[in-house]
C-alpha cells in the first residue's frame, strides 16, 4: 500500500486497514460534527454507525468534545474569578482614597453559587432562602412566628 493521499504514512510507517478505517470514521463523525453542529451531527453519526468501528469513533469523538467543553467552563470560571477579584481590588482602593472599607464576601458568595448549581437554578426567594439556610447557616425564618 501506498502512503498516498490523506492516508500517509505515520511515525511508524504505512497505516493498516484498520487505521485507515478508524480515521476515515472518525473524520465523518468530525465532518458531521463540523456541518450540523456538535450534538446533531453526533446524534446523526450515532444513529447511523453500523460497524463497531464507527461505533467506537463516535463514543471517542463524543468523548473529546466533552473533555473540550469542561476544559471550556473551567477556563470561564477562572477568568470570571480573576476578573471578578481585579474588580473587587480596584473598586476597594478607589474607596480607600475616599476613606471608605470594604468587606469581602468571596467565601459566602461560593458558598450560594454553588449550592445553587446542586440544587437547580436561583430562580426564586424561596430557593435562596432554603440554600442561605442549609448551605450558609443562616437561622430559620418562619411567617406565622411572632
Amino acid at each position: 500500500m501506498l502512503a498516498t493521499g490523506r492516508y500517509k504514512a505515520g511515525p511508524g510507517g504505512n497505516w493498516s486497514d484498520e487505521q485507515r478505517d478508524a480515521t476515515v470514521e472518525r473524520q465523518y463523525a468530525l465532518g458531521l460534527v463540523a456541518t450540523r453542529g456538535v450534538w446533531r451531527g453526533l446524534h446523526y453519526a450515532s444513529e447511523h454507525a453500523r460497524r463497531p468501528l464507527a461505533k467506537q469513533q463516535v463514543a471517542l469523538v463524543r468523548g473529546d468534545i466533552k473533555t473540550v467543553q469542561a476544559e471550556f467552563r473551567e477556563r470561564v470560571r477562572e477568568n470570571a474569578f480573576a476578573l471578578l477579584d481585579d474588580s473587587q481590588s480596584r473598586i476597594s482602593e478607589m474607596l480607600k482614597a475616599y476613606g471608605l472599607t470594604t468587606a469581602y464576601a468571596g467565601d459566602f458568595v461560593t458558598k450560594v453559587i454553588d449550592a445553587g448549581q446542586l440544587t437547580g437554578q436561583l430562580n426564586s426567594p424561596e430557593v435562596l432562602g432554603k440554600i442561605l439556610q442549609n448551605h450558609v447557616d443562616f437561622p430559620r425564618w418562619s411567617p406565622s412566628s411572632p
